[in-house]
């Protein structure tokens, strides 16, 4: 029976999207810093990277946005092309509402 490191699980199992999301998105929210500014958030290279992942990430990202609100909407907007916020949503969670009802409506929370 071959045997695996601790907290390796075997490679049939491994899903490396999501196993590369988790360690990217751990990684933007240890070096992003305190900052209020998305932008700057944004340019984070872990950020950059997960928006590099493309379509694969955006159940990814609206399941994050449906456990905690945080500034995705950068990313989903730069991967999707689409905004579904409307204009005066302020808060983070309406924005998180708007993108979750968003994708509920085209099936990519799946």
């Amino acid at each position: 029976m071959p045997e695996f490191a601790p907290g390796q699980a075997p490679a049939a199992t491994r899903r490396p999207d999501r196993d590369e999301f988790d360690a990217l998105v751990r990684e933007w929210k240890a070096t992003r810093g305190h900052t209020s500014s998305a932008a700057k958030m944004a340019k984070n290279p872990a950020y950059q990277r997960i928006i590099a992942m493309g379509n694969v990430v955006v159940p990814l990202i609206l399941a994050e946005l449906g456990k905690q609100p945080d500034h995705w909407f950068l990313a989903l907007n730069a991967i999707t092309g689409a905004n579904p916020v409307p204009p005066g949503c302020r808060t983070i969670n309406e924005m998180a509402d708007a993108w979750l009802t968003w994708g509920a409506a085209n099936d990519s929370i799946h």
